[in-house]
């Protein structure tokens, strides 16, 4: 919803799964508790996948936190090179035959293990991509975060006991929102 109007957002979360979120300029994905903070390109770097493969990426080489088997044979770096060769999994599927091709140790293994893991390999894109069409949620809530809400904040961290750098970090944005 949000990047239907072009506003970034930022995943606060650990779940790699959520990279495939980002797709507009200045999306994040944040580890906070692991101090990691990626954007699309950091996504490319890190993985060797953008985010908009990254459903493809986990289908390939199966996730073991969501119990998503993955294709026998395919590590990451075969699932890269297949993503960087065919793009997403349809195209794969449709050139499957083009598999054995390529400079990839164990091409002829790799074509035979997709073809015969192909239903699974379905169903694992299913578990791994992310629902982003939902009638239930129609549309953008109006909100300006001003000094008042981030001063509520902070007087709220404060009565719990959690001083120090959050308390810092919360009332330097609460000076720098309008009044």
């Amino acid at each position: 919803m949000f990047h239907q109007h072009d506003i970034a957002v930022s995943v606060v979360t650990r779940d790699k799964d959520l990279t495939q979120i980002l797709s507009v300029p200045g999306d994040r994905w944040w580890d906070f508790a692991g101090g990691v903070s990626l954007d699309s390109q950091a996504v490319r770097d890190k993985y060797g996948v953008g985010p908009e493969q990254f459903a493809d990426y986990l289908a390939l080489v199966g996730d073991r936190v969501d119990d998503v088997p993955g294709v026998p044979g395919v590590g990451a770096k075969t699932a890269v090179r297949l993503l960087q060769s065919f793009g997403d999994l349809d195209t794969l599927k449709a050139q499957l035959d083009s598999v054995a091709a390529l400079q990839l140790r164990g091409a002829q293994r790799i074509q035979k293990s997709l073809r015969e893991h192909w239903p699974q390999l379905v169903m694992a894109r299913q578990l791994t991509g992310l629902e982003d069409n939902i009638d239930e949620v129609c549309g953008l809530p109006q909100y300006c975060l001003q000094q008042e809400h981030m001063s509520t904040v902070c007087s709220y961290l404060d009565e719990l006991g959690l001083s120090g750098p959050l308390i810092r970090r919360c009332e330097k944005l609460a000076h720098s929102l309008p009044a």
